[in-house]
């Protein structure tokens, strides 16, 4: 009685394909002949069968697929005509021979049964299909000779204790298939070389692929031949061919491991199959052998990576200062265990999937580069870890509380694709990595073996990981794991309290996660460990121990808190040099000395301190950070100091407010600035993001000494100073109001209001176009006109480097975006009451770019350039203007 109640629960279906395909390269389609065998071995009765038609993703624009991906942000897949769009037609479907009824909506084709298939019975499906190839714009697709062909055939949905499994093909979110054995014939232009899911059963084919190791040959392309391969305890096949393919072979614990690349990058794929076999070495360790015969690595066109059974596919090469190619292979060959090996249910529980890569990721980097390891490979660069981007992404969604569940559905994610990231990759590793603390190393990896193990080839869940993890420790984890996956709640340990002898340890969250506590004495070193449902735990030591003199958290780094700020007594306070990534533990000191020159002042020493407990800026929560420092002429023997303040006063979902306090004493002028900026709007989604700023400033110039005396007035001025900033997709809008007042000794009265409109668009290349008008009301000081050639007042880098008179200053040779931003004009000093300009810029995302502006400040004014951009810096050269003045060369650095 017990083992029939087990196999009522125990139970997996699988199906057994057949593939016969023709590939036609001029026509870039495919027609195909699937003899599917589906076994039930379900105790319910079907009398419907569902089967996946991904292509028709790419139908048109009305599919899910396309509607999700206009959503997250315009694409080219917009652009695509009708005969470069992809999809699948099924021309006849017989059942066990007999001709049968479908139907086909979008993405799924139901057949319904005229006998239900009982329990323990298979039938025998033939599908005839025609498959129009799209241009590669996702997973599917060719470019030029080379084909992915991915997600390809007509794909049996899984029927688990659940139910079916129809889901469409969604722009976020992966997919889930049954078991099966593949026996595939592909039809194509014998010069192509194909690497495929299984092994290579043809043996002609296999001595073509050994011919090219030997020789790296281009092969010819010639007459047809057929490609057979083999795949067993599979969950989908996929293949990529191309006739420029060079081939490389390695070999590690018996199996092949096979390089896939284009020759014109050979050079830079020249480590590939060293970072292969380093994986695959260590995963067989890790988790158990790779249980297939061969893996192949592929160069791939869609960007980034993508793991298929026994195939990944790589859309990257070598990058000499970073380590992305590496971190690109090693991620897609840990998903052959969590998701090849192991085929979780990749749209509703993706953490399985990639939250168990992305662990296994982290968890090489650091066993081959140390814990500390950088991903840049410059010893000049701040160290830079995996684990720490990770981190800052799990911090940034948590902090905005644009979490969901870890168990919400991938496609639920498309309002905010960061939430996603956070869900499926970077909390899920931080997790595992919490458990490993609790856990320990050996029992933990014990777990994970006996996971990959139990579950090969089978279908887990959530909780089968969570069984295993309870049955090898004895302990209930249930609490842990339910707050992890179904809530947003987190763990927050705290230290609130320390006396001579004695610590509280308060946990201000809502997880109760065990940590450990370092506690350091006048007597030596203690480690304590917090298991407890209590919200507050007290350490209490021997007196004759001595005085307390250090507190620590969560010492190994494991606990999974968006808080660590809080885990140390006394708080951590860090001093560094130059530059250091904002620390997620301690309160970051950096100084950073200065050394210019200048015409009035000399050589002008000075030193800069930058102060913060992380970074605030816009959806990066920080708090009280400030800025510090000082400069000295020494040839005009004077100081000029400068502090800058800021920290939120609100920071909420989608609505941050922040207190700004400035002020400086550069050369001949005094400044004093506060007032409030709000930021609203989700990071990182399709939502507008908007920010706004209500400033008190304060201006008394008394010298032309630092400024240029054709562009400012001497005098006090007292602004109220508003402006109001949309952003959404390409579209960029800006309302500016400022209201100056004869207050307090203020010597002026006027209203500058500008409107700024800047759009981002494409008609045969891609360009910029940009709409200002502006109109000061009043009189006001010259400073605050509205200038021809771009902005007076200087950004902070260029405030660092250059002042605001002579040579290199704003309105001579220095550019600053803005106002009317006719860089033609440049040295002309032309400013206005009144100003309308129209700014074109093409190729805008491209390093060399020209520029055309017209503009109206009582006159007309046109000119006509070229730039130069450089990531914030550009040069600028403009080589036609229409104004009375004589000709002569303008030229002027941007920023």
């Amino acid at each position: 009685m017990i083992t029939f109640i087990l196999c009522l629960f125990q139970w997996q279906q699988s199906v057994s394909y057949r593939i016969d395909a023709y590939l036609d390269t001029a026509d870039h389609s495919l027609r195909g002949v699937e003899y599917l065998i589906y076994y039930n071995n379900s105790p319910y009765r079907l009398d419907t069968l569902y089967i996946h038609l991904y292509p028709n993703a790419y139908k048109d624009e009305n599919t899910v697929f396309m509607k999700e991906m206009k959503q997250l942000s315009p694409h080219d897949y917009e652009k695509l005509k009708k005969k470069e769009r992809g999809y699948i037609d099924i021309d006849c479907v017989l059942i066990n021979g007999d001709s049968a009824s479908f139907l086909i909506d979008g993405t799924l084709l139901t057949i319904p049964l005229f006998t239900p298939l009982n329990p323990h019975d298979s039938l025998v499906l033939k599908l005839d299909f025609y498959l129009k190839i799209p241009q590669q714009i996702s997973r599917l697709g060719y470019q030029n000779d080379h084909y992915e062909m991915t997600q390809w055939y007509p794909k049996m949905c899984v029927f688990d204790r659940s139910g079916w499994h129809c889901d469409t093909y969604h722009a976020i979110g992966e997919f889930y298939g049954e078991y099966a054995t593949f026996d595939v014939e592909i039809d194509l232009p014998a010069g192509y070389v194909v690497a495929a899911t299984g092994e290579r059963i043809t043996p002609g084919d296999r001595q073509f692929i050994d011919s090219l190791i030997i020789s790296k040959r281009k092969p010819h392309l010639g007459e047809r031949k057929k490609v057979r391969f083999l795949a067993r305890d599979v969950h989908d096949f996929a293949w990529v061919c191309d006739p420029e393919f060079l081939v490389e072979r390695y070999n590690v614990d018996g199996i092949d491991i096979y390089i896939f690349f284009l020759k014109e990058h050979e050079k830079d794929w020249y480590s590939a199959g060293l970072y292969a076999v380093d994986a695959v070495e260590r995963y067989n360790r890790w988790y158990g052998k790779y249980p297939y015969k061969n893996l192949s690595v592929v160069e791939g066109y869609f960007g980034g990576g993508m793991e298929y059974p026994n195939l990944v596919l790589i859309g990257h090469k070598e990058n000499r200062f970073v380590r992305s190619f590496e971190i690109v292979i090693v991620h897609e060959i840990a998903h052959q265990w969590f998701y090849g090996i192991l085929g979780s249910n990749e749209m509703d529980e993706a953490w399985l999937d990639e939250g168990f890569t992305t662990f296994t990721e982290l968890r090489y980097l650091e066993d081959k580069y140390g814990k500390d390891g950088s991903i840049i490979k410059s010893s000049l660069i701040p160290p830079l870890t995996r684990r720490y981007f990770h981190k800052l992404i799990y911090y940034i969604s948590q902090s905005n509380a644009i979490e969901k569940s870890i168990i919400t559905p991938a496609y639920d994610y498309l309002d905010v694709p960061l939430a996603y990231a956070n869900a499926a990759y970077s909390k899920p590793a931080l997790f595992l990595y919490n458990l490993q603390g609790i856990i320990g190393g050996k029992t933990f990896d014990k777990i994970l073996k006996r996971y990959c193990k139990e579950y090969r080839f089978k279908h887990p869940t959530s909780s089968d990981f969570l069984r295993i993890c309870q049955e090898e420790t004895g302990r209930d984890f249930e609490p842990l794991f339910s707050g992890f996956l179904t809530t947003t709640y987190f763990c927050d340990w705290a230290v609130k309290k320390v006396t001579a002898n004695t610590v509280e340890i308060e946990n201000r969250g809502a997880i109760q996660s065990p940590v450990d506590v370092f506690v350091e004495t006048e007597a030596g070193e203690d480690i304590f460990r917090i298991d407890t449902e209590e919200k507050i735990y007290t350490i209490t030591l021997p007196t004759e121990r001595g005085r307390i003199k250090k507190v620590v958290i969560d010492p190994d780094g494991y606990s999974l808190e968006p808080n660590h700020w809080n885990n140390y007594y006394p708080p951590r306070i860090q001093l560094k040099p130059f530059f250091a990534l904002p620390s997620f533990d301690a309160y970051q000191i950096i100084f950073l000395p200065y050394l210019w020159y200048g015409s009035d002042d000399g050589f002008i020493p000075g030193l800069y301190l930058f102060g913060g407990r992380f970074i605030d800026y816009d959806f990066l929560k920080g708090e009280h950070q400030w800025l510090a420092g000082c400069t000295y002429g020494l040839k005009s023997k004077n100081f000029y100091p400068t502090f800058k303040y800021q920290t939120p006063v609100f920071f909420k979902r989608g609505k941050r407010v922040r207190l700004k306090l400035q002020g400086s004493k550069p050369n001949g002028m005094d400044k004093l600035e506060a007032g409030f900026v709000t930021n609203l709007g989700l990071p990182y989604s399709s939502t507008p993001q908007i920010e706004i700023k209500n400033m008190f400033s304060y201006t008394y110039l008394y010298s032309y000494i630092a400024v240029d005396s054709n562009d400012w007035d001497t005098g006090k001025n007292f602004i109220f100073d508003n402006s109001l900033e949309f952003e959404y997709r390409n579209w960029r809008i800006n309302i500016g109001a400022a209201v100056a007042r004869q207050i307090y000794g203020g010597e002026w009265s006027y209203l500058r209001t500008t409107l700024e409109i800047e759009k981002k668009t494409a008609i045969f290349i891609p360009f910029k176009i940009r709409i200002f008008a502006g109109r000061v009301f009043g009189d006001a000081p010259m400073q605050e006109r509205l200038f021809l050639s771009g902005a007076l007042h200087i950004s902070m880098l260029a405030d660092l480097l250059f002042s605001q008179s002579g040579y290199f200053s704003p309105q001579e040779h220095i550019h600053i975006s803005g106002d009317g931003n006719m860089r033609g004009y440049q040295t002309m000093h032309i400013k206005s009451n009144e100003l309308y300009c129209l700014n074109l810029e093409f190729p805008f995302d491209y390093p060399i770019r020209v520029f055309a502006d017209f503009g109206y400040y009582g006159e007309f004014a046109f000119d006509v350039g070229a730039s130069l951009v450089l990531g914030p810096v550009s040069f600028n050269l403009p080589f036609y203007i229409l104004s009375d003045e004589e000709w002569k060369i303008r030229w002027s650095i941007g920023f």
